[in-house]
């Protein structure tokens, strides 16, 4: 016969651990209230100690935010323009904005007269010219996929065809910004575009070549504090002493060549074959304050004499107003009309 064999009870794991759980929380008070104790008596015993080292801290952290926050230059307007009138500056800033509100005074007071009778005539009476205002603009920017550049045959070629698709649209001189200088046979106002130079009617290459060997680092410098007062006359009291009237003739010089050179900017022949040869000579005039503005709006920051090469381009083709077909003169009409 055999004997059933008793049945052992399963142990009960639930006490044990409460209890290590307890006793694992029990040791950890114990060991935050010995590091409060310790951190207290360090205090108390050392407080001059801490408070440097504080104040240490405060200090790094202030640092490490301050070359952070101006590492990029000052971002507020330093408080440092302030008039002074024994100096030239302070007096030159007054006669440029006596100018300036002259200037506007005049514009006004001409904007005023326009509404009054001229000859017997009302202006209101007078039709508006077409396309005379400007309605809107199409703003292109180009970028070069390849180290070469945009100043190439290649992305030349595709600037160009990309300002075709409107410049030789048939519709074209009907939406375009018209140029009134010859009243008899307007013509349509020409794009801001580096094209217009690389696609010349015409092209001196010697002229060229001769300016920008002319243009030497010491010649740039001393071109830029001759020409507005040779070419402008303006700023002739911050002239150098130094210069000679030798000097201000050469200035007048290659201002007459570069201005040949521009008045052929027009965009009306085909691609010059020398890109190279463009480049640098933009890149020579860049350096020119005076000149400057005629190129500077076709390349990017990294563009200049030792580096001809520009990553990014742009220009603007414009919309003038108002349109045949609008009920009034606005330009709002007008762009509602180019929308169609």
């Amino acid at each position: 016969m055999v004997s059933p064999t008793p049945a052992v009870a399963p142990e009960c794991e639930y006490p044990f651990q409460f209890s290590a759980s307890r006793e694992a929380q029990e040791n950890s008070l114990r060991k935050s209230s010995r590091f409060t104790d310790k951190f207290v008596k360090l205090v108390v015993a050392r407080p001059c100690l801490i408070f440097c080292v504080i104040l240490s801290l405060c200090s790094i952290i202030t640092i490490v935010l301050f070359n952070k926050v101006f590492s990029q230059g000052m971002p507020f307007t330093p408080d440092n323009y302030t008039y002074d009138l024994q100096d030239a500056r302070s007096r030159a800033y007054d006669s440029l904005r006596l100018a300036y509100d002259n200037v506007t005074l005049t514009f006004e007071l001409a904007n005023s007269e326009v509404s009054k009778v001229v000859g017997g005539t009302k202006e209101e009476d007078t039709p508006p010219r077409l396309q005379d205002n400007l309605a809107d603009v199409t703003y292109w920017i180009f970028e070069s996929k390849t180290e070469t550049g945009l100043f190439t045959k290649e992305g030349l070629s595709h600037m160009r065809s990309v300002e075709d698709m409107f410049l030789q649209d048939s519709k074209y001189t009907k939406y375009c910004l018209l140029d009134y200088s010859n009243e008899a046979i307007p013509q349509c106002h020409r794009p801001m575009s580096p094209t217009n130079i690389f696609y010349a009617s015409k092209w001196n290459s010697t002229l060229a070549i001769e300016i920008m060997s002319e243009l030497t680092s010491e010649n740039i410098q001393m071109f830029n504090d001759l020409a507005a007062c040779v070419q402008k006359s303006s700023l002739c009291d911050f002239v150098p002493v130094s210069s000679t009237d030798d000097d201000k003739a050469w200035v007048r010089s290659i201002g007459m060549k570069i201005a040949i050179m521009i008045m052929d900017w027009d965009g009306e022949g085909g691609l010059n074959q020398d890109v190279d040869e463009v480049s640098a000579l933009i890149a020579s005039l860049s350096e020119l304050y005076v000149v400057a503005p005629f190129v500077s709006f076709f390349f990017d920051r990294n563009f200049e004499i030792s580096n001809p090469v520009t990553t990014y381009s742009r220009s603007i083709i414009y919309w003038g107003s108002p349109l045949n077909g609008t009920q009034d003169s606005s330009s709002e009409s007008s762009r509602d009309l180019l929308k169609r």
